[in-house]
């Protein structure tokens, strides 16, 4: 992006060559400096800012989309395991599988843990 400095010096010059140009126009001059120096060069600005805002807004929620995935695998093991635990203690209990099934533990959680015990 263009600093404030630039933005500066690029006014100046604008300023200085239209002065040149326009000697004997006052009006000319200040519709050509208002013109470039104020509505265009705004209007290049904003552009550029908004872009790199929308730049930024993507990387970013680029970015909470990766944290939010990586939470919410480790979430999802954790969960996994404890449902796993929780099975083989039921087994170890001698619960049927309609008890173990009726405990919100899955069949595929139910076989690993028959494998597990």
């Amino acid at each position: 992006l263009i600093d404030a400095y630039a933005i500066r010096a690029i006014m100046e010059y604008i300023k200085k060559v239209t002065e040149n140009l326009a000697k004997g126009y006052p009006n000319v001059r200040k519709g050509v400096i208002s013109v470039m120096g104020g509505k265009i060069f705004a209007s290049e600005t904003r552009q550029i800012k908004e872009a790199a805002e929308l730049r930024g807004e993507r990387r970013g929620e680029r970015r909470g989309i990766d944290i939010g995935r990586s939470l919410g695998m480790t979430e999802g093991m954790q969960t996994g395991q404890s449902l796993l635990v929780k099975a083989i203690q039921m087994l170890k209990e001698n619960k049927s599988d309609e008890e173990i099934l009726a405990a919100n533990i899955d069949e595929r959680t139910l076989e690993l843990a028959k494998v597990c015990r």
